[in-house]
């Protein structure tokens, strides 16, 4: 009798030790497919991010945020500029561009100077950096095209939609032929001749239009919507001052001036003939020679270089990224 109650009671511990294990296994398991899930869940949403850079049709659509993912996966590409340096902190990001760029600008150059290349540098390599994400996208497009002789709609949406915003004619065009013209357009200006120009046109950020209206680089518009009556303006012309919501919009509108504008052809063959050569750094003082058409006055190339070459500016040219600010 006693055998027996002590052998059903083993038989029932067995069965309870049993189920304990299985319901914990069970648990364990389940918890393991939920953990992989969401892993793989988040490595898809970076994989998203990455992606962003080579399917999207147009990098201005892209976060700051979704872009220093993808570089920081791509060798090609250095990174552009942490947020909070530039959105976040505003002042405190120029005190510290300042403080680096002090062995580069001249000793000699007045505080308004100095102030004025402190705060519009940082919105000349922001572009120019947004510029080189455009232009490495077209050269891996074409890369893809010579490899497999077709292209992929996400390809084909982005190339019209640079072709729109660099004025190129895409209808009835090979692709290939299209993305050369773009390549000739979409490409990046030197630091020192975007300075020299914006100094030269606001004086030194001094200027009304640059005090009140944004508009560094004396760009014409004869749209009202947009524009502003100069007080100097000779009886019978109509041409007005194009204004702006802001700096960065100035220095934008300029670049899209610069690598659109018919008057300046020749300024993009030179930069093209140079990245031929060598795709380091471009010679500013050779582009410089075919930037006739920006003013009347036929000492401004002389000029431009006076203000390049008293002021030090050449040597900002290395400037590439913002991070390069603080190496």
């Amino acid at each position: 009798m006693l055998k027996s109650k002590l052998k059903n009671f083993l038989k029932n511990l067995v069965f309870y030790i049993s189920s304990f294990f299985l319901i914990v296994g069970t648990y364990l398991i389940y918890v393991s497919t939920i953990d992989i899930y969401n892993l793989t869940n988040f490595n898809k949403n970076i994989s998203k991010k990455i992606s962003l850079m080579n399917e999207s049709s147009d990098f201005n659509d892209v976060d700051l945020e979704q872009i220093i993912t993808t570089k920081k996966t791509n060798k090609t590409f250095k990174p552009i500029i942490k947020p909070k340096k530039i959105f976040s902190k505003n002042e405190v990001f120029q005190v510290n561009t300042k403080i680096v760029l002090e062995d580069f600008l001249n000793k000699d150059l007045n505080e308004n100077k100095e102030k004025f290349i402190v705060k519009i540098l940082p919105l000349i390599v922001r572009q120019n950096n947004l510029i080189l994400l455009e232009r490495q996208k077209l050269l891996n497009i074409h890369k893809y095209i010579s490899n497999y002789n077709t292209l992929t709609k996400d390809h084909y949406n982005y190339i019209i939609t640079l072709s729109k915003k660099y004025k190129i004619d895409y209808n009835n065009q090979h692709k290939i032929d299209i993305i050369n013209n773009l390549l000739l357009r979409v490409d990046q200006i030197p630091n020192s001749i975007v300075l020299a120009q914006a100094a030269n046109e606001s004086g030194w950020g001094s200027s009304r239009f640059a005090k009140n209206y944004n508009a560094l680089f004396g760009e014409y518009t004869y749209s009202y919507e947009n524009g502003i009556i100069p007080n100097e303006r000779s009886q019978g012309e109509t041409f007005l001052i194009k204004f702006f919501d802001n700096q960065e919009e100035s220095v934008k509108s300029y670049f899209l001036n610069i690598n659109t504008h018919h008057a300046y052809s020749d300024f993009r063959r030179e930069r093209q003939k140079q990245r031929l050569i060598s795709n380091d750094l471009l010679n500013p003082f050779d582009l410089l020679h075919h930037l006739n058409g920006y003013a009347a006055d036929k000492n401004y190339i002389k000029t431009l270089k006076s203000i390049i070459t008293t002021n030090r500016l050449n040597k900002l040219d290395k400037f590439s990224d913002l991070d390069s600010l603080y190496s």
